[in-house]
């Protein structure tokens, strides 16, 4: 217990002692009740957003824009429609998407310079436009401003996973499920890459069935059903996107991957081409 307390206190001194600091230096003199009203946008986007479903998405960017037509120095509405415009290309392999949302989180990170969160959702749109080593710097800015943030710690996981790296995902990972054991779905989404990776087909596969309505998550579990002969799995896929009219450019995405190993790129547009989805 007195450990645990020791832990708790030098991240909430680490992280307080220059937030506290930069929010002096860079307060804007800005009258309270739009900043109230603002921040009401931003929290019914957060609430939308949370569902995970591109509708949802949708809807929670119209909030965050709302919140920044009203109060433009909300650095949190900058971030948080930095995270819907990422989560396109996640959906929908929407690359502008992760562009619009770079240019968010750099704004965002312009209001609020000690914003953990700013500069991880930087670090994600980096992933895909620029790769691992970027999306890392971004990420290890964020860990220093807060290292006390599970989904920080997750996205740094992510990176690791895109890397390579087992031990490093393992730890990062392993720390955010400690830290916050009732996590989001994307907690266990963030497994599969590395499984993937690994070859390790059977374990990858139901991570990629926590978001199953967006374009990332279906492209690798018919990868992964394609490498392990799943006709039915492949077949239940397929059947569910022609459900719902999903038509998606999933060679766009598979050569996308931002994996340092370029093998494993290859081996998932292979999956797919064995699932009957790519030529």
């Amino acid at each position: 217990v007195f450990a645990i307390q020791d832990e708790l206190a030098r991240v909430i001194a680490s992280t307080l002692v220059g937030r506290v600091e930069m929010e002096v230096a860079t307060r804007p003199p800005v009258p309270g009740a739009a900043r109230l009203s603002s921040y009401e946008h931003v929290l019914k986007g957060m609430w939308h957003y949370k569902k995970l479903t591109l509708a949802a998405n949708a809807e929670a960017a119209r909030c965050f824009r709302e919140a920044i037509a009203v109060f433009p120095q909300n650095a949190q509405a900058h971030r948080w429609l930095a995270g819907c415009e990422a989560a396109l290309w996640l959906y929908e392999f929407d690359r502008d998407g992760l562009a619009r949302g770079l240019a968010h989180a750099g704004r965002a990170i312009e209001l609020d310079p000690a914003s953990a969160d700013c500069y991880s959702v930087r670090g994600f749109c980096q992933l895909w436009l620029e790769g691992p080593e970027s999306a890392a710097a971004s990420i290890e800015t964020a860990l220093t401003l807060n290292p006390g943030d599970p989904n920080i710690m997750a996205h740094a996981g992510l990176i690791e996973a895109y890397r390579g790296n087992r031990v490093r995902f393992d730890q990062f990972l392993g720390e955010a499920y400690r830290l916050n054991p009732l996590p989001p779905a994307w907690y266990a989404e963030y497994r599969g890459p590395l499984d993937f990776a690994e070859q390790n087909y059977p374990a990858a596969a139901p991570s990629f069935l926590a978001i199953p309505d967006a374009a990332y998550d279906v492209m690798y579990a018919l990868a992964c059903c394609g490498h392990m002969g799943d006709r039915a799995g492949i077949d239940r896929l397929r059947q569910r996107m022609a459900e719902k009219g999903q038509h998606w450019d999933f060679l766009r995405g598979a050569t996308a991957e931002p994996f340092a190993d370029a093998s494993v790129k290859e081996r998932l547009v292979e999956g797919l081409r064995a699932a009957g989805v790519v030529s």
